[in-house]
């Protein structure tokens, strides 16, 4: 499934999470990949409520990241700024020295046309090697 989301073959990707989560429900990785596709394909609202549950259900997710900065992005399609922002913060707290987190951090505030204090830009800067 990732392999097929990040070659942009969602559509097939969706076929493969569709069916890991026919055969357990409770796969959360499954579960997430699936509201991320969808959101790919072009429904992140309706989407963005599966893909909290399935990151709060499983807090060890080794992939817990990528399907945050994924909700980070799908907020910003929904026009929901204020929570993608801090989603954003949030993830680039918690890992500061994971890279992809904070240029995930500093994209929302673009994208949401905010600013952000000239420290915490640096900080930011200096965890994606600026």
């Amino acid at each position: 499934m990732h392999a097929q989301d990040i070659e942009a073959d969602f559509l097939n990707a969706v076929v493969h999470a569709e069916t890991a989560l026919e055969i357990n429900s409770n796969f959360t990785q499954g579960s997430a990949m699936l509201a991320i596709l969808n959101c790919h394909l072009g429904d992140p609202a309706d989407h963005l409520e599966r893909l909290q549950v399935a990151i709060a259900a499983n807090k060890e997710d080794p992939q817990r990241f990528r399907h945050q900065r994924e909700l980070v992005v799908a907020l910003c399609l929904a026009g929901r700024f204020d929570e993608a922002i801090v989603a954003a913060r949030r993830m680039a707290e918690i890992a500061p020295d994971m890279c992809r987190n904070s240029l995930v951090a500093i994209a929302a505030m673009q994208w949401a046309g905010r600013t952000m204090r000239e420290a915490t830009w640096r900080r930011y800067c200096r965890a994606i090697r600026i």
